[in-house]
C-alpha cells in the first residue's frame, strides 16, 4: 500500500471513528490499527514520537498500570474486559503519533464529524424514547398497572447504548467542538 493511499484511508477511517464514537468504536479502532500496522515505517514513527512527547507516553504508561493492577485482581475475567475496554489508551497514541500532519490539518472535519455523530445519537435516543412513549408498556407494581412510557425521557433508558453519563460527557465535547470552531472561524 502506498503512503499517500495509506494517509487517506487513516484520515477516512478516524473520521468515521468521531461519527461513530457516541455510537461504536472497536470496529473502527481495529481497522484503524491495521492501516497503521500496515506500513511499518508509520511504527516507527510513531516509537520515535512517543519518546519525545509525555502526553502520549503518560496514556501508555496509564495502560501499563492498568496491566500491573491485573496482578492484584481476584476476578480475571473482569480484570481482562477492563483491559480489553482501556486498549485503545495503549494504541491510539501509537497510531496517532505517526500521522501528526494529517491529524492537524483534518483537526475541524474531525470535529465536525464528531458533532453531527452526537447530534445523530441524540436524535436516535429521542426516537426511541419518542415510540416507547407511544406504545403502551405496562408493569404490574403491586397490583396496579404502570405505564413505563414516560420513562423513557429519563436517564438510563434515553441513553440505551451506554451509561447516560458518556452520552452527557460527549455532549459537552460536542459542545465545546462548536465553539472551538466558531472562534476559529474568525
Amino acid at each position: 500500500m502506498t503512503e499517500q493511499l495509506n494517509k487517506r484511508v487513516h484520515v477516512v477511517l478516524t473520521t468515521l471513528l468521531a461519527f461513530f464514537i457516541p455510537i461504536a468504536l472497536p470496529i473502527l479502532i481495529v481497522l484503524l490499527s491495521l492501516n497503521w500496522l500496515i506500513n511499518i515505517s508509520n511504527v516507527k514513527i510513531s516509537v520515535r514520537a512517543i519518546k519525545h512527547n509525555t502526553a502520549l507516553t503518560l496514556m501508555i504508561v496509564l495502560y501499563a498500570l492498568y496491566l500491573v493492577g491485573l496482578i492484584y485482581s481476584s476476578n480475571f475475567k473482569v480484570a481482562g474486559e477492563v483491559l480489553e475496554t482501556k486498549f485503545s489508551f495503549f494504541i491510539l497514541p501509537l497510531v496517532y503519533a505517526a500521522y501528526t500532519n494529517e491529524t492537524k490539518l483534518q483537526l475541524s472535519n474531525y470535529l465536525k464529524s464528531f458533532i453531527f455523530g452526537c447530534i445523530t445519537y441524540a436524535m436516535l435516543c429521542f426516537a426511541y424514547a419518542t415510540y416507547a412513549f407511544y406504545k403502551p408498556v405496562y408493569t404490574d407494581l403491586y397490583g396496579v398497572l404502570y405505564d413505563l412510557g414516560s420513562n423513557y425521557f429519563y436517564h438510563s433508558y434515553l441513553s440505551s447504548v451506554f451509561h447516560p453519563s458518556y452520552a452527557s460527557m460527549y455532549a459537552v465535547v460536542a459542545l465545546f467542538s462548536i465553539y472551538y470552531l466558531y472562534k476559529k472561524s474568525f
